[in-house]
């Protein structure tokens, strides 16, 4: 479970906003009932929020579109690739780049950027496509699919993934 943002932290989330987008007045955080957070400033949702943590590692990205993070240090084992949809299974057997624990990191900031986080669980969204540059997803409690750009790097022993840009890409409900 996401451990709530206490006050210092909402604190120093407001003080960066407040550097980085100087013309943003009247800043206000708050987090919706599925706990993704949202920052409003001038009346209107401006900036894009997403935050993890790990052991002492508390990440928490912002941008101008939507965005999700995850971090992770352990190393998911093979016992638990029953987690993952069989779209993942077999992407992870195409990309030997792949590991159960970068799928993880994927997964839970795709579900981040559309505001499920882990609420649902680990299956709540299931990616069926990952090129150099793009990752595409499916939300399974909607069924609407989602594309957006990622990025994937490990500082010591954190894997951290984040997606951003995301956009939904069927409209037909």
């Amino acid at each position: 479970m996401i451990e709530d943002i206490n006050e210092n932290s909402e604190r120093l989330i407001l003080n960066e906003i407040s550097l980085i987008y100087p013309d943003l007045h009247d800043i206000k955080f708050f987090k919706d009932r599925f706990n993704k957070p949202h920052i409003f400033a001038n009346g209107k949702e401006k900036i894009w929020c997403s935050i993890s943590h790990k052991e002492i590692l508390k990440l928490i990205v912002l941008s101008d579109s939507v965005i999700g993070i995850d971090v992770e240090s352990k190393i998911i084992k093979s016992e638990l690739s029953y987690l993952f949809h069989n779209a993942e299974q077999m992407l992870m057997n195409n990309h030997e780049s792949i590991s159960l624990t970068l799928m993880w990191t994927l997964k839970e900031a795709a579900a981040k950027s559309i505001g499920l986080g882990l609420t649902f669980g680990i299956n709540s969204v299931y990616i069926y496509l990952i090129d150099k540059k793009c990752v595409e997803f499916i939300s399974t409690k909607t069924g609407f699919q989602y594309m957006g750009r990622y990025y994937i790097f490990k500082v010591k022993k954190y894997i951290i993934s984040i997606i951003y840009n995301v956009e939904r890409i069927n409209y037909e409900r």
